[in-house]
């Protein structure tokens, strides 16, 4: 008896809970709506490719944030002429 009021209590607290920690992750991870956050996700995720290039996940995330066409294009030149600054 004691354990499932426990376990209704415990259901109850979390569906009352749950929209405010929903719209705080909104707010936590919408990079693409702020384009001074999404700036700085982007730069964070090159630091962490500079740091460790072999970081496939983050060079992943890395794309995906930047996007196709111009955007994308500019990245490529971006690291090319880092490259061709440093052939090591």
């Amino acid at each position: 008896m004691l354990r499932s009021l426990l376990r209704t209590l415990a259901l109850l607290m979390a569906i009352t809970l749950l929209p405010a920690t929903v719209a705080a992750q909104e707010d936590d991870w919408s990079a693409r709506s702020d384009p001074g956050k999404r700036a700085e996700v982007i730069k964070r995720y090159k630091q962490i490719l500079e740091g460790n290039p072999s970081a496939t996940f983050v060079l992943k995330q890395l794309l995906k944030e930047v996007g196709y066409g111009r955007p994308l294009e500019r990245l490529i030149e971006e690291y090319r002429e880092k490259a061709a600054k440093n052939p090591n």
